[in-house]
Parts: structure tokens; sequence; C-alpha cells
């Protein structure tokens, strides 16, 4: 079933740099271009060390819902990118929420399944 973890156990010692880097690539740069190409090697890297059929459907996921969430927020001024975009949107939003999709696949939900039979037992 696909709402059972495959992987329960958290490889620390790559997803902890992978998610700080990809938090602080967002960060590093005040153009858009290189925000774009600092999200997109980590967003790679994190491809690079999980890239299983469920680390993709998730990503997937999360960009679609990205998609969704980008296009009503900039319809609707709710936020808006200071570069122009053919849709308004920044292009490295796929980068975004793949990234997301992925650390939240391997960090988040293990340590929320973990909580889970902790406090099932108590």
């Amino acid at each position: 079933r696909f709402h059972e973890l495959d992987h329960k156990e958290i490889n620390w010692k790559i997803i902890l740099p992978l998610s700080a880097y990809f938090a602080v690539s967002f960060a590093l740069s005040k153009e858009q271009l290189g925000v774009m190409l600092f999200s997109g090697s980590a967003t790679a890297l994190l491809l690079f060390f999980y890239h299983t059929k469920k680390d993709l459907i998730v990503m997937g996921h999360f960009i679609i819902l990205g998609f969704f969430t980008e296009h009503i927020g900039v319809h609707f001024n709710q936020w808006s990118y200071p570069a122009e975009y053919s849709t308004g949107v920044a292009y490295w939003f796929v980068f975004l929420f793949g990234g997301v999709g992925i650390i939240t696949n391997r960090l988040c939900v293990p340590i929320v399944s973990k909580l889970k039979d902790y406090f099932k037992e108590a």
C-alpha cells in the first residue's frame, strides 16, 4: 500500500545536510536565475540520493499542489515575483515544491511515524 512506509529509517548523514542546503539555496542569490540554479542543484542532489517510485510520486504530487497554490496566489494578488514571468509565477516553484516533497517523504513522514508508534505504546 502506498501509505505504508517503505523506508522507516532516516539516513541523518544525508538528509540533514541536503535539507539544510535546500533551505539555504533560496537565500543564496537575489537574482531569479541564481535562485533557480541553486534550488535546482539542491533538488537534483535530493533526487540523486532519493529516487524510488514513492519519492517521485510524492514529488510529483507536491509539484502539482505547488502549481495550483502559486498560480492562485499570484492571480489573486496574494504575492508576486520581481521578475516578469509569462505566467506570473517563478519557474523555480517546481524545485521548491519538488524538494519539499522529497524532504517530507524522507524526513518528516518517518519522524511522524516514529512519534505515532511511540505514543501508541504509551
